[in-house]
C-alpha cells in the first residue's frame, strides 16, 4: 500500500504525522491544503514535523491555496498563530501547487494500490477529480476525516473541514470512490489526549517528545478555553490509526450528502443505509471507537517509553 497523506498542519495533524512516521507504513508523499493555516503555512508546518521526527525522503507537495468557491472561510484558532501552536516556522513562498499533479501521478503509478488520508479539507482531492474523473477509479482508498452525524465544531451543523469547503466534500462524495471511509466528530469526540498522556510523550525517548511536548501544551491551552476541559481532541490521528489497527473502530454503511448553503452549510447528512434502504451507500462512517485501543496504538508506537 502506498499512502499520501494530505493535511494541513495543524497539531493534529502534526501529531498523525508522527503516528505515521513512527509506523510501517509506506509513505508516498504528504500533500498540503489550506485550512487551519494557509497553504504556505501548511507546507512549512509539514516540513518542520518532519525535521522534528528526523525524517528524510518524503516530499511535501503545497496544494490548493483557496477552497473550491474561492471563499476564504476563517482558520482554526485552537491551533495557535501558525498552526503549531508556536512552535512553528515562517510560511515558506510557494511558486506552484504541485498537490493535485502529485495525487493524478501516483494514482496511476499506484492504480488500485494507491490510499489517501485526507486530513484536512477535501480540496485538493475534488481538484484532482475536476481534472481526471478516473482518478476516484484508480485510489484503493481514501479516508477522510470530516463531518459529523450529530452537532459540529465551527457550528452547531457543521464540522472544520466540512464547513471549510463543502464544494469539494460534494464534489468527493459523487465521485465513486470504490473504497471511502469518512471519521467524524462523533468518534473523534471520544479520544482526548489527557495531560498524563502528554507527560508520558515528555518522558519518551523519540526524538520529537520535546517540541511535541511543548507544541500540545498550546492545544491544552485552546481546548481549556473553548470547553472547559484539560485535554485535547485527537481528531486526525484517529485516521492513521484506523489505517494501522480496523479494530479500532466500528463503521457503517450509510449514504452521505453535504449542505451547500443556508445556515447549515457544511452539515453532512448521513443516512445509514440499514435503515433507509432506498439509498445506496457512498461511504462508511465511523459509529464507535476503542478509546483505549487507539491510545496503546498511539503512544507505543509514536512515543515509546524511555529506556534511560
Amino acid at each position: 500500500m502506498a499512502l499520501i497523506i494530505d493535511c494541513d498542519p495543524g497539531i493534529d495533524d502534526a501529531l498523525a504525522l508522527l503516528l505515521a512516521f513512527g509506523s510501517p507504513l509506506e509513505i508516498s508523499a504528504i500533500t498540503t491544503v489550506v485550512g487551519n493555516v494557509s497553504v504556505e503555512q501548511a507546507t512549512s508546518n509539514a516540513q518542520t514535523v518532519l525535521n522534528a521526527a528526523g525524517i528524510t525522503g518524503v516530499p511535501v507537495h503545497p496544494g490548493a491555496g483557496t477552497p473550491l468557491s474561492g471563499l476564504v472561510r476563517a482558520s482554526s484558532s485552537s491551533h495557535g498563530f501558525d498552526g503549531l501552536g508556536g512552535r512553528g516556522s515562517e510560511p515558506l513562498a510557494i511558486r506552484e501547487a504541485t498537490a493535485v499533479d502529485h495525487l493524478l501521478r501516483l494514482s496511476r503509478s499506484k492504480r488500485d494500490s494507491l490510499t489517501i488520508a485526507a486530513l484536512g479539507p477535501l480540496t485538493n482531492i475534488a481538484m484532482a477529480i475536476q481534472r481526471d474523473a478516473d482518478f476516484a477509479q484508480r485510489v484503493d482508498r481514501l479516508v477522510v476525516m470530516g463531518g459529523a452525524i450529530g452537532s459540529g465544531n465551527v457550528t452547531p451543523a457543521a464540522e472544520f473541514n466540512f464547513w471549510h469547503d463543502p464544494a469539494a466534500v460534494d464534489v468527493v462524495l459523487r465521485a465513486g470512490f470504490t473504497r471511502l471511509e469518512i471519521i467524524g466528530l462523533d468518534v473523534t469526540g471520544q479520544v482526548f489526549l489527557s495531560a498524563e498522556a502528554r507527560e508520558r510523550i515528555r518522558l519518551s525517548s523519540a526524538p520529537s517528545a520535546p517540541f511535541v511536548y511543548e507544541m500540545i501544551g498550546a492545544y491544552f491551552d485552546a481546548y481549556w478555553r473553548s470547553h472547559g476541559v484539560v485535554g485535547a481532541e485527537m481528531c486526525d490521528p484517529l485516521v492513521i490509526a484506523h489505517l494501522l489497527d480496523p479494530e479500532i473502530l466500528t463503521l457503517s454503511e450509510a449514504y452521505v450528502e453535504v449542505e451547500l448553503e443556508g445556515q447549515s452549510v457544511g452539515r453532512s447528512n448521513v443516512w445509514p443505509t440499514a435503515r433507509y434502504r432506498d439509498k445506496i451507500a457512498n461511504a462508511r462512517v465511523a459509529t464507535g471507537v476503542d478509546p483505549q485501543r487507539f491510545f496503546t496504538l498511539f503512544l507505543e508506537t509514536t512515543f515509546p517509553a524511555s529506556t534511560a
